[in-house]
């Protein structure tokens, strides 16, 4: 008897092997790859969830989206480890949730939400500012609790601190009002992190800043100091590893909004020595924020933000003398402007 041998079977049985199979291997014994594959499903899920949770939020229901992001949560919590972190899509969800939250309501619906976000991720900002912000309207006892627990993440965010501001003058606690207008007013600690973004040549914390100048051949240049002093005029100097010409320069810092810039004195680095330049002589143009009426500059963005300094020949289109200096030097000083009018606020 002659035995057939039928090719279609056995070419099927390949292909499924190297579609199923090979994938199986890589992602059961190269953690690498694993970890990329969960991330992307995971990523691609929340997306989705964010599109059809929209929906819920043209007439809000919140009843429902307190159920979909539970869901959320319950998903996130299965796809990752005994320590799961919140992606960037997520907390991009709820944030959008919680730009349309007003009524007490609607924090109602959401609290118990809101308390597991928090206790997912201890040691995030935001869900623990979302979960002290829905204590406060809700007036939960321990709303005081939950947000000092946020400003303790962040103590040189202002949001956490408008909620303390609103506790303690609701109970018309003067000396709390005091505590909490200093603490706002003198706060370093935090910095502002944002998904996809590397802040190695910006302003990323309260602390530094960048400024970047252009050689001659058009090669750009960066130098850093990490010693913004909240409160106080002082020099800030900057050293560049090879000249840059004296006519342009853009500092790059992320301090917090509500934070007002003066700056009093601008000195180049000549070959023969540190030169003051004129006054009157550069112009100080923000991408963010405004002047007041003295000449401080309020930076009102929550976000990196570029200040550029520029010859006023360039700026008016007259022939530009190009020299080179070593570095550049700004005597600034750095105020927090107060959260709120009452008189204990005051510094």
């Amino acid at each position: 008897m002659k035995f057939r041998i039928r090719k279609t079977p056995i070419i099927v049985a390949i292909i499924s092997a190297l579609f199923f199979v090979v994938p199986l291997l890589l992602l059961s014994f190269h953690p690498p790859v694993r970890m990329l594959a969960l991330s992307a499903i995971k990523g691609i899920y929340e997306v989705q969830r964010r599109y059809v949770l929209e929906r819920y939020l043209i007439e809000p229901n919140f009843t429902i989206i307190a159920e979909m992001l539970n869901d959320q949560i319950d998903t996130i919590k299965s796809l990752g480890s005994s320590q799961p972190r919140l992606s960037a899509e997520f907390i991009e969800t709820v944030d959008l949730v919680m730009a349309n939250v007003r009524f007490q309501d609607e924090y109602l619906q959401l609290k118990p939400v809101l308390a597991r976000l928090a206790a997912l991720e201890p040691k995030s900002y935001l869900p623990r500012y979302w979960h002290a912000q829905a204590a406060l309207e809700l007036g939960d006892p321990n709303a005081s609790n939950l947000i000092e627990a946020a400003i303790s993440l962040m103590p040189a965010d202002d949001r956490a601190y408008r909620l303390a501001y609103r506790l303690a003058v609701g109970q018309s606690d003067e000396q709390g009002i005091s505590q909490i207008c200093n603490r706002w007013r003198t706060s370093h600690f935090g910095g502002l992190k944002f998904p996809r973004h590397y802040a190695k040549r910006s302003g990323a914390t309260q602390r530094r800043m960048t400024i970047q100048g252009i050689t001659e051949n058009g090669h750009l240049v960066i130098a850093g100091n990490l010693g913004i002093t909240l409160g106080k005029q002082r020099r800030y100097s900057f050293r560049f590893d090879e000249e840059v010409l004296d006519h342009e320069f853009i500092l790059r810092l992320a301090v917090f909004p509500g934070t007002q810039l003066t700056i009093y004195k601008v000195e180049l680095l000549y070959p023969e020595g540190w030169k003051t330049v004129p006054e009157g002589s550069i112009q100080i143009m923000p991408s963010h924020g405004f002047f007041d009426r003295t000449g401080g500059l309020i930076l009102s963005h929550r976000g990196e933000q570029a200040v550029h300094f520029v010859s006023t020949q360039k700026a008016s289109g007259d022939p530009v003398i190009e020299n080179s200096v070593g570095g550049i030097a700004i005597e600034a000083a750095f105020t927090k402007l107060e959260l709120g009018l009452d008189p204990n606020c005051r510094g």
